[in-house]
C-alpha cells in the first residue's frame, strides 16, 4: 500500500492499493477511483443499534447509555481484488491531511470527529463513542460525533485551516469550541462545560465548550464546517428564484444549504 498527498491548500490523499488491500472510510468521502477499486459496505456489528421496544411497553426509566445504544457510523471498504489499484481523497475544507500511526499502546490510540476521518487500514478499529446530547443542537453539526481509532494500522485525518498542536500535561485543560478540535490522544479526557450566563444561537441555548484534560496531545484546527457555515450565511443575500424573492429574514441562505437534521 502506497499513499501519498498533493497539494497544500485542499489536498488530496491518493492510495494505491495491492491484491488483497482494503482501506475503510466513511460512505460518500470518495474523490475518485479506477476501475480495479471494489467498493462494499461495512455491516455494523451486531448489537450496535438499540433494540427496538414493544409499543404496549412502558416508558422505560432513564439510565445510562448502554453499549449496544452507541452510535453507529456508516463505512465502505475499497479494496484491489485481483489488480493494483488507486482510490482518492479530497479534502472538504482548506488545510491539510495528516497521516497518523495508530497502535495498541498508550499514547497511540485516539479520538477524532468523524467529519475529520478520511479512511483508514484495514487494521484499524473505528469505533463509534457516545454522543453528548447538550451539543447535539448545534445547527451544523458543531458536535460531530467522535470515534475512537484503535488497533493497528495508519489513518489519514483531515484538519482545516491552520494547525495547532498541544501536549497537556496531567490535570492540564484547555477548553475548545467543538468546532475547532481536530484529534485527540485517548489519554486525553474530555467532557462538556456549559459556559455559564453565555448565550449563543447556534448552540439552542448556552455556548458550550469541550473541556479537554491532560495528559496527551491535542490538535486544534482553525476552520472547521460550522465556522465556515456561519461566515457564508453572514455574507449572504436575499436572491430571487423562479420571479419570487427569497424571505429577507437571517438563516434563509444556512436552511438552504445546511439544512437540519
Amino acid at each position: 500500500m502506497e499513499d501519498r498527498i498533493y497539494g497544500h491548500g485542499t489536498p488530496v490523499l491518493e492510495i494505491v492499493l495491492n491484491p488483497g488491500e482494503v482501506i475503510i472510510g466513511p460512505v460518500g468521502e470518495v474523490a475518485w477511483m479506477t476501475a480495479a477499486i471494489e467498493v462494499t459496505p461495512v455491516k455494523p456489528p451486531k448489537g450496535a443499534k438499540p433494540k427496538a421496544k414493544p409499543k404496549s411497553s412502558p416508558p422505560a426509566k432513564p439510565r445510562k447509555r448502554a453499549k449496544e445504544e452507541l452510535p453507529t457510523v456508516a463505512l465502505c471498504e475499497y479494496s484491489a481484488e485481483t489488480l493494483p489499484g488507486m482510490v482518492a481523497f479530497a479534502s472538504r475544507l482548506p488545510g491539510r491531511v495528516a497521516p497518523i500511526e495508530v497502535q495498541p499502546h498508550p499514547g497511540m490510540t485516539y479520538r477524532c470527529p468523524l467529519n475529520n476521518l478520511v479512511c483508514v487500514q484495514d487494521g484499524v478499529d473505528i469505533t463509534p463513542l457516545a454522543d453528548d446530547k447538550e451539543l447535539r443542537p448545534g445547527r451544523y453539526g458543531q458536535a460531530s460525533p467522535l470515534v475512537k481509532l484503535s488497533g493497528l494500522g495508519r489513518a489519514w485525518i483531515a484538519l482545516g485551516g491552520e494547525v495547532v498542536t498541544y501536549e497537556l500535561r496531567p490535570e492540564e485543560t484547555v477548553r475548545v469550541h467543538p468546532d475547532h478540535l481536530g484529534l485527540m490522544q485517548e489519554t486525553v479526557e474530555y467532557k462538556v462545560a456549559p459556559v455559564k450566563d453565555v448565550e449563543h444561537p447556534a448552540f439552542g441555548g448556552s455556548l458550550r465548550l469541550i473541556e479537554l484534560t491532560g495528559p496527551g496531545r491535542i490538535w486544534l484546527q482553525s476552520l472547521g464546517f460550522g465556522r465556515l457555515a456561519t461566515v457564508v450565511d453572514d455574507y449572504a443575500v436575499p436572491v430571487e428564484v423562479v420571479g419570487e424573492a427569497q424571505p429577507k429574514e437571517r438563516g434563509v441562505f444556512r436552511q438552504v444549504l445546511f439544512p437540519r437534521p
